[in-house]
């Protein structure tokens, strides 16, 4: 079982380039449901069951994030 979390507004405390912190912006540590990844144990091992494994998290983290996964974050696409 595992327990997606995702740490948001980092980006506000230390932004990209910084050398200071920013005093006084926060984050948020958000916890997402358990996970059963139990049928993934009963498939043969190897990366193609790591990548799967691999992508049910980050969906879960990234649904968290409000964003989707495989998109760039919101910072990065602004920039492109």
């Amino acid at each position: 079982m595992v327990i997606p979390t995702a740490v948001v507004g980092t980006n506000r405390i230390l932004p990209k380039g910084a050398l200071i912190p920013r005093l006084f912006r926060r984050a948020e540590v958000r916890f997402g449901e358990p996970l059963e990844l139990g049928a993934y144990y009963s498939m043969e091992g190897g990366r193609e069951t790591s990548g799967l494994i691999t992508g049910r998290v980050m969906e879960a983290i990234a649904a968290l994030m409000g964003e989707r996964a495989g998109e760039p974050h919101e910072q990065e696409a602004a920039k492109a």
